[in-house]
């Protein structure tokens, strides 16, 4: 096996571990806004507030799966990891890791091509983390494209498979993704009682009971 360089098993935990983060919370994402029983339960209890959450979250996820792709030094990215594996004579091992950053990340060549290829990069830069003022001032502007889900599932793909390509090669065991779990469903199961006690003809009685 080969010798893990201190240099790079500092920055391979802290991108394994931020890696493992947005797994989790793609996960509860999902279990509470993807499926439509989960989105009456919301609508039902609280929508202002879930509506509230929702956007927090989405813009989390955005800004976390943009910050793993860029490539400035003085960050925690891939193409850092990529360039620590190549320093310390990995070659092979960032000539894969940067295969698969640029499917997430191409070459910027204008905005309409970033838009087009770079979707949840486009949108972090004109809406989570800055304002794009024509489209915010402009009811006449083009808005955003559309988030599909297509695009946050490849780019978890991508992340778990530069994690995995580096773990291998050094012998670390690979992370268990589909054992990740922020008891989202908890979370539902305790809106769908609600919902019941909500619905109850004893729901007075109930309230009362609490209040006293």
């Amino acid at each position: 096996l080969r010798v893990l360089p201190d240099e790079v098993k500092v920055v391979l935990e802290a991108v394994r571990n931020d890696v493992v983060e947005l797994h989790c919370r793609w996960r509860a994402f999902n279990e509470i806004y993807a499926d439509s029983n989960g989105v009456a339960l919301i609508n039902h209890t609280a929508p202002g507030f879930f509506s509230f959450v929702y956007d927090a979250a989405l813009t989390e996820l955005i800004s976390a799966i943009a910050r793993k792709t860029e490539s400035r030094k003085d960050t925690l990215n891939f193409n850092q990891l990529a360039r620590l594996l190549e320093k310390h004579g990995f070659k092979m091992l960032a000539k894969r890791i940067n295969a698969r950053v640029n499917k997430l990340r191409p070459s910027h060549k204008g905005k309409d091509f970033v838009k087009r290829r770079d979707p949840i990069t486009y949108y972090r830069h004109n809406r989570a983390a800055h304002t794009n003022l024509e489209i915010r001032t402009n009811p006449k502007s083009k808005p955003l494209p559309d988030l599909k889900i297509d695009k946050f599932e490849m780019a978890l793909r991508l992340f778990r498979e530069m994690v995995e390509i580096v773990d291998s090669a050094f012998g670390i065991n690979p992370v268990r993704y589909e054992n990740l779990n922020l008891d989202a469903g908890r979370l539902l199961v305790s809106l769908e009682l609600a919902k019941e006690v909500s619905d109850s003809r004893h729901f007075g009685e109930i309230l009362q009971m609490l209040h006293d």
